[in-house]
């Protein structure tokens, strides 16, 4: 395996075997190395494409030796598409003896970024929900996992706590009674069936696997390592409520009649 492939997957407890990539014998310390590890590509929101796209390291990376067991990778990414924004990164490795010989057995440590203009780490859109997503990324690529999960969590309250108002049900905050969350969820869900199909049985248990990250029953390092499939399913409410509220206007617009009216 490339090195390329490791430096994509991101930070990780986990060692993986990948072709030996370094010129000479070892590296240098605090010396720079040309060297050839293959496509690195990581996705960030594109300005100049308005979307999220795949950069790739469009030129040769350089490694910088630290010590007998641990190298700096830095690499300069560019979108795949415009071919105009770009974006510097370095990857610490750890490997588990000296950086020399065909296969070399490395993890990435850590993983530092310097966006250069006209990139942003999430979905580009500027209302107050994708502002929320956009931090939850930001945490995210800093290695912040918890941070990343509590915005995530903000995101899935808001959404149901905004319909549910809509809806003239109580929410939270609103009355002095309290309402539970899973109450809250189930009620939306019912009426305007904001839960994909294949989440439907799981609902509560993405808010609850959210909660026990953000009060201290996990770490950073854990949440990293989930943030992704957590992500996907908020994104996938997010954008259930998106497809709903556009295929009632387009029903409105056509003078149809919403489920649940009738007709006269």
């Amino acid at each position: 395996m490339r090195l390329s492939k490791v430096l994509s997957k991101g930070p990780s407890d986990n060692f993986y075997q990948v072709d030996g990539f370094l010129p000479k014998i070892t590296a240098k310390k605090g010396i720079q190395t040309k060297i050839n590890v293959g496509d690195v590509g990581l996705e960030f929101f594109c300005e100049e494409c308005d979307d999220k796209k795949t950069f790739c390291s469009q030129k040769p990376s350089y490694c910088m030796g630290i010590d007998k067991t641990m190298v700096i990778v830095s690499s300069l990414l560019c979108c795949a598409q415009c071919k105009k924004n770009e974006v510097l990164v370095w990857f610490p490795l750890e490997g588990t003896g000296a950086f020399s010989g065909n296969t070399l057995s490395v993890r990435v440590k850590k993983r530092w970024i310097k966006l250069l203009g006209g990139v942003q780490y999430g979905i580009g859109k500027q209302d107050e929900l994708s502002e929320l997503l956009n931090k939850a990324e930001t945490c995210y690529f800093d290695e912040l996992g918890v941070g990343a999960v509590i915005y995530l969590r903000v995101i899935l309250e808001k959404i149901v706590n905004q319909l549910a108002d809509t809806l003239g049900s109580p929410s939270n905050g609103k009355t002095s009674g309290y309402v539970s969350f899973k109450s809250l969820l189930e009620m939306v869900d019912a009426k305007l069936s904001i839960i994909p199909a294949v989440l439907k049985k799981n609902s509560y248990k993405l808010f609850r696997e959210m909660s026990e990250i953000v009060h201290g029953k996990s770490t950073d390092e854990k949440a990293l390592s989930e943030y992704s499939a957590l992500k996907s399913l908020v994104e996938g409410i997010l954008k259930t409520v998106e497809v709903n509220e556009e295929t009632s206007k387009a029903i409105m617009e056509l003078g149809w009649k919403l489920n649940g009216d009738k007709d006269e």
